[in-house]
């Protein structure tokens, strides 16, 4: 299948994330609230002692740069696998986490939403 895809780089005043780079997306939660995303590249590392990623790359939804990633995200996905439309433009996705669950469980086919509602993604 030829595609065509119009964006393979995701870009920001101080920030540069090859799209291709990203094996997936972590939810942030801090007290129980989604305060973010973690963004799992072919670079970052586990950490086994601590149980941890060492080096994910950090997006806050204070400053608008994890709603950002996930629109061109959702488009670079969407884009590459030759669908019609990204799922992240329905009209009943608007906060971070409906994003979230639409980018990284509609279009990878993930169940986990149900059973992992107020824990990060993993």
């Amino acid at each position: 299948m030829n595609t065509r895809v119009t964006e393979t780089i995701f870009s920001s005043a101080d920030m540069v994330i090859p799209m291709s780079s990203v094996q997936h997306i972590e939810k942030y939660m801090k007290d129980g609230t989604l305060t973010g995303i973690k963004i799992i590249t072919d670079k970052t590392k586990w950490n086994f002692q601590y149980d941890t990623w060492e080096n994910p790359i950090y997006l806050s939804s204070h400053d608008n740069h994890a709603e950002s990633f996930l629109k061109a995200f959702c488009n670079y996905i969407a884009e590459r696998d030759g669908m019609t439309e990204s799922p992240i433009y329905k009209e009943k996705e608007t906060t971070l986490s409906d994003m979230l669950s639409a980018c990284c469980c509609e279009i990878k086919k993930c169940s986990r939403d149900e059973e992992t509602e107020g824990k990060d993604h993993e």
